[in-house]
Order: structure tokens, then sequence, then C-alpha cells
């Protein structure tokens, strides 16, 4: 998939288009920046402010960020407003481009918080640097939200450049979360808008040209190959025009891969080739090793061996040069699958070995990084929460004013609802002598009945544990293609493994019988050797790793509790549903807390956790753009606080509370057997927690478990798994 071109910091932009110098020039003594902060306003304030961030930017974080806080105390004494909120905001850039988020957004709330009483331009430039933060931690969902917050305050502005330049960027938010319906009318925004620019800049006219570009990207994803092809059409005009030969290739790579992706070979191999060509005249190294690696995949497709073999060389040449890493896994990709289709296994094996190292150390890399996200997002959450309730303070001081006359109110009103509840008593007294008359006669018939449904529960307990087992195989059924998905590809790397284990069996049985072979030569052999079953060794652990997980997952559970590390059973229920959640293009986020163990049945709490899981991956299926599941483990109140939080579909109001009732469900027919809920809300039960669900359609749900640290009622342990 091709992104569209980045635009430069929009930070940056809006400051470079209020004042063109980007030098400091010389130090200003504390004095006359101080009466600069208090005289200057909007652009004049805005081109400063660029200058002294400029400045910092050059400078290592130990002198940067003291150099930006004693600024901010230089605005703090001069009073004026708008510049305290818009150095609160440099702060926070400055932090941010050190990665240190937390310190990051505490200073864009702060400036938030500021520029609520200040001018429209203010409010507008502070909330496109909160939505330029969440967009580089990778919080799409709110970078869009206050990109389109600041869209909002500059149509009230006359600054085409800038609602240009801001639109541009929330289509490139909008094609990253693949919401390409949005992203079109997006991009077709951009492009009306620059013809509004009366004097338009290169980084301007480059957005407009990518504009044009994204738009054809859109219609592809779409399957209007048609139009997307008109519009890359266009691309390669404007690229003429405006002398910008590089999107002349960019626009040639991206019909390369609609013709391949019809199957139309010839035209995609000349489009590619026109690709390289270009990227590479143009010192696009990046791009061109992509177009590389295009040419080699297609020459492979035509059994073009050698000439593929070449082009691949050049992309391993250029693979330093590649900015995304998804290029390096393309690459070792289709160099794997040009040597299986030239029958070298050993050479395929070798690369896909490579792959695997090079996804392991992103995916430990991910791992940490979502990590970051997830605490980030947290926090980001508590802070929204703490401007809530900031801008909610005026509104509470205004509801004080009139306290005083509704206390009197009150009072007079309390007299009278004393009087008239000591009314109500009385009469409640008389019918509840009444009553205990009546209820004794109806204990006779409720214990005439016990004895019988003593024997019903039993039986119960039974029916139950049959229902429990038969829910979780029904839940493992509808798995089976995923799991096999993943036990298949390590069995791939034990299969390679194999057949260069067999071709270097061959080598030393030649080696055995020519005297004159060298000692080196076999230690050569016996090297790969090792190295080799090492590899299927551990391909092997990979698929025990799976089994395991399935084994105890399917597993019938006794009614018994032991020590469970939550961790280690969430884990075991994420192998189980690794395929589902990739397959979905889901992004989970493990924000585990430093918990103890807590008692438990193991299989029964894994059982909840895949229900609760596959249900959010189901959610997550049905919208567009990024999906998130964050996973979190904390500690509350003597409790073990578990919660799975995603952005999905949501739950519908009307339905909410009828979610966990058996045999309810608002999945399709077929796909959900309505028990899942239900069973998971009686194990939760029976270990003396609770399990609740908050949602709000189209904005998503999260289910929250609390257990008990110091375990649970046995006998309540044993009941039946009762629905609420």
């Amino acid at each position: 998939m091709i992104l569209p071109r980045p635009a430069i910091l929009l930070f940056l932009c809006w400051m470079v288009m209020a004042g063109q110098s980007t030098a400091l020039g010389q130090e200003m003594s504390d004095g006359i920046l101080a009466q600069k902060i208090q005289s200057l306003k909007n652009d004049s304030l805005d081109a400063l402010l660029h200058k002294l961030y400029l400045h910092e930017v050059s400078m290592p974080l130990e002198k940067s960020i003291p150099h930006a806080k004693h600024i901010l105390e230089i605005a703090k004494r001069t009073h004026n407003s708008e510049a305290i909120a818009k150095v609160y905001s440099n702060v926070g850039q400055l932090y941010l481009d050190h990665q240190k988020l937390a310190e990051a957004f505490e200073n864009f709330k702060i400036s938030y918080i500021l520029s609520q009483s200040e001018n429209v331009a203010t409010k507008a430039w502070v909330v496109l640097h909160i939505a330029h933060f969440y967009f580089n931690i990778d919080l799409l969902p709110e970078a869009e939200k206050k990109t389109i917050e600041s869209i909002t305050w500059l149509r009230q502005l006359d600054k085409k450049e800038l609602l240009f330049a801001t639109t541009y960027f929330l289509s490139m938010i909008y094609y990253r979360e693949n919401k390409f319906d949005s992203a079109l009318h997006a991009s077709k925004e951009v492009i009306s808008l620059f013809k509004a620019i009366k004097h338009p800049g290169r980084q301007d006219t480059t957005e407009f040209i990518s504009a044009h570009n994204t738009v054809g990207l859109c219609y592809f994803f779409r399957g209007d190959y048609d139009e997307a092809l008109n519009w890359y059409k266009e691309v390669v005009n404007l690229s003429r025009v405006l002398n910008m030969k590089v999107w002349e290739g960019i626009a040639s790579g991206s019909r390369g891969k609609l013709y391949l992706k019809l199957g139309y070979l010839e035209k995609a191999l000349e489009e590619t080739r026109n690709e390289l060509a270009i990227s590479k005249e143009s010192k696009e190294w990046s791009d061109a090793c992509n177009s590389a690696v295009s040419m080699g995949k297609i020459l492979t497709l035509m059994k073009r061996y050698p000439e593929a073999e070449r082009y691949m060389d050049s992309a391993k040449n250029l693979l330093p040069h590649s900015k995304e890493i998804r290029f390096k896994f393309t690459y070792y990709e289709e160099r794997a699958e040009l040597s299986r289709a030239e029958g070298k296994f050993k050479d395929a094996f070798e690369v896909l070995r490579k792959l695997d190292r090079e996804k392991d150390s992103v995916n430990e890399q991910n791992e940490i990084a979502n990590v970051k996200r997830g605490a980030a997002k947290q926090e980001i959450e508590k802070r929204d929460t703490e401007i809530e309730l900031l801008q909610a303070k005026n509104e509470i001081l205004a509801l004080e004013a009139g306290r005083s006359n509704l206390l009197g109110k009150v009072l007079i009103g309390s007299i009278v609802t004393f009087v008239f509840l000591m009314a109500i008593v009385y009469k409640a007294y008389r019918n509840k002598q009444l009553s205990n008359t009546q209820l004794m006669a109806k204990n006779e018939v409720i214990e005439k009945h016990e004895k019988e449904l003593v024997v019903s529960l039993e039986n119960l307990k039974i029916a139950q544990a049959h229902l429990v087992q038969s829910e979780k195989m029904a839940s493992l059924g509808q798995l089976t293609a995923g799991i096999a998905h993943e036990i298949n590809n390590p069995l791939n790397f034990i299969l390679g493994g194999v057949e260069a284990v067999g071709d270097e069996i061959q080598d030393l049985k030649v080696l055995a019988k020519n005297p004159s072979s060298q000692a080196e030569d076999f230690e050569a052999s016996e090297k790969n050797i090792g190295a080799l079953l090492e590899t299927v060794k551990n391909g092997v652990h990979r698929i025990n790793k799976i089994i395991d997980s399935l084994l105890f997952f399917s597993a019938p559970q006794p009614y018994s509790h032991e020590k469970v590390d939550i961790h280690s059973t969430l884990e075991a229920t994420l192998t189980i549903m690794n395929n589902k959640i990739k397959e979905a293009q889901i992004q989970v986020m493990k924000v585990y807390g430093d918990v103890p163990p807590v008692p438990a049945s193991p299989v029964q709490l894994s059982q909840v956790f895949l229900n609760i899981i596959d249900n959010a991956v189901y959610a997550l299926k049905k919208i567009e753009g990024q999906r998130n599941l964050i996973i979190t483990t904390t500690l509350q109140e003597k409790k073990l606080k578990i919660s799975f939080s995603d952005n999905g579909i949501g739950i519908p109001d009307k339905v909410v509370g009828n979610i966990m009732d058996p045999f309810f469900t608002t999945k399709e027919v077929g796909k959900g057997t309505g028990l899942g809920l239900s069973i998971s809300l009686g194990i939760i039960h029976n270990h003396s927690g609770s399990l609740q669900v908050f949602s709000k359609e189209g904005k998503g749900a999260e289910f929250v478990i609390y257990l008990p640290l110091n375990g649970f009622d046995e006998q309540v342990f044993q009941r039946p798994l009762t629905p609420r």
C-alpha cells in the first residue's frame, strides 16, 4: 500500500506562514524578549515563537527544555495569555520531539485549557498541536477528532493556506485509518481549497499533487479501477506541468500495482520499470528499493527468473535506504518465493529464517511501543477528564450563587415530606402484620418443595458442566481455520529445514566418497546441519506452544481452584486467537500491571477471556480504520481488575442490558451460540467476582472483570453457573 506523501509538520507550517525567518539571529535579553512577547499578537507573535522553538530544537535535550521553561517564565510575567498558551504548546512539542510523552501531554493539556478563553486563531493553533501529538504516537482516532476541531475553528478565519494544510493532514489521517470514503472526500476538498491560495509554495503544490494521488488510491482500494486510472493520469499531467517528475514515478508505481492486481503482467512490468527509473533519477532510494522488489515479483510470476534475480539483488543493495520496515518484509517474502520457484529450497529457507528474525525483532519493539501507547492512552483519557472537569468548574460556580435561596426552599419541603413519610410508615406497619400471617402459610409450601429443588440442583450442575464444555468446544470450532494457519507457519519452516538438511546430507555423502575432501568442508556442513536442526526445533516449540494452549483451553475442568497467573492465562488465550486478530488487523495493546496470582480456575477464566476477546474481534471487524483492543490489569481496592476495551461498533442502548442473558446474541445466524457471555458471567460470579460492561453505540465497548485477591467462597464455586 502506498501512503500519500507526508506533509511538513503542521505546527511548523503554521509558524512559517506567520514569518519566514528561521534563525534566532542573536540572543535577546530577558527584558527585550519580555517586551516583544507583551506587545506582539497573532501572526507576529507566532513568528517570534517559531524562531525561539527552532533555536531550542537545535539544542540537546538537557539544554532545550530548561531554555523553553525559562521562556515560559518570561511569558508568564508579561501576563500575555495568548503567548503563555502557545509557549506551553512549544514546550510540549519539545518533549514530544524527545519521546517524553507524559510530559508532552501535560504541557499540551495546560495549553488547551488556557486557549479556551482566547481568540479563534489561538484555539485552532493549540488544538492542531495536540492533533499532531496524537498522530505521532499513533492514536489516530484522537488525532482525527482534534484535527476536525481545528478545522472547525479555521473555517471562521480567512486563512486559506492553513485550512488547506490542515485538511490535507486530515486526509492523511483518514487514509492511515483505512477510511477510504472519508479520505476521498477530504482529498477532493484539498484540491478545491488549493485554487483559493493566491501564492502557493512548493510544499502546497506537493500536497496538491499528493491529494490527487490519494484520490486514485482510495478508488483503487474501493475496487473502482477505471476511476483510479483516471486520477493517476491526472497526477502524471500535473507532475509534468509543475516540473515534479518524482510524482510521475509514484503514479507509475500505483498503476503498476493496479495492473498486477488485475493480472496484466506486461503492463505492470512496464509501469514498475518506469517508476524504478524515475526513483533512481530523483534519488528517492526508498521508493527505488520498493520498485525493484516489485520488478522481481512480477518477473517471478512471468517465470523470468534470471532477470528477477538481478532486480532482487538491486533491492538488497537499496534495503539500508528503505524508510519502512514493511518494505524489508516484502523483500524477504518475494526473495523466498523466487528461490522456491527456482527449486532452491535451501536458499528459500535461509531467507525465511532472516525474515523470521526480523519479524521477531519488530514484534518485540511493537510490543514495547504498544505498552507505551496503551499507557499514554490511559493517561490521556485521565487528562481529558480533568479538562472536562475544569471546563465545568465555571458552571458549578454559577450554580453556587443560587444555592442560599434553594436551601430555604429545601428546608420547607423537607418538613412537609417528613409528615407525609410518617403516614406512609404507619400504613406499611399495618400491612406487614397482615403479610406475616400469609407468609407463615406459604412457608409450609416452600418446605415441601425444598427437597425436590435439592435434587434438581444436582441435575442442573451436571447439565451446566456439559453446557460449558459444549460452548467451549463450539468456540474452538469457529477458530479451527485460524489455528490451523498458526500451526502451518512453523510447519513451513520445519519443512524447509528438513529439505535443506537433506541437501546437506547429500553433500556429506559426496564428501565422504572423495578422500581428498578438506576437513573444513565437513565442518561447514556440520555447522549448517546444526543450525538447520535448531530452526526446526524452534518451529516444533512454536507448534508445541499452540497445542499446549489448545489442550489447556479444551480440557474439562473440575470444580477446583489454584493460584493463577492472570497474565499467563491471557497470553494462552491470545495465542489461540492470534490468527483471527491478525486477519482483522487489530492492534492489541497490553497494559499489564504488577499484580499477584489470584485463586481461580485457570481453564474457566481462559474461557471467559476467549469469549470477551472473540466478541471484541467481531465488533472491531465491523468498523473502518484503526482497530484497537486494549487489555489492562491493575489492582483496585484489594481486587484484581481486568479490562478489555475496544473501539468497535459498540452495543445499542436498547440491548446492552440483555447481552448476558442466555441465548441472546446480536450476531448473525450461525455466528454465535448466545451462551458465551451468559456462561462467562456465571463463571465470574462463582469466583465471587463481577463482570461489568460499559458501551455506547458507535463508540466501542469495555468489559471489566473484578476478582477478589483473597480467594472465593468454595460453596459458591460449587454451584451451577447461573446467569443474572
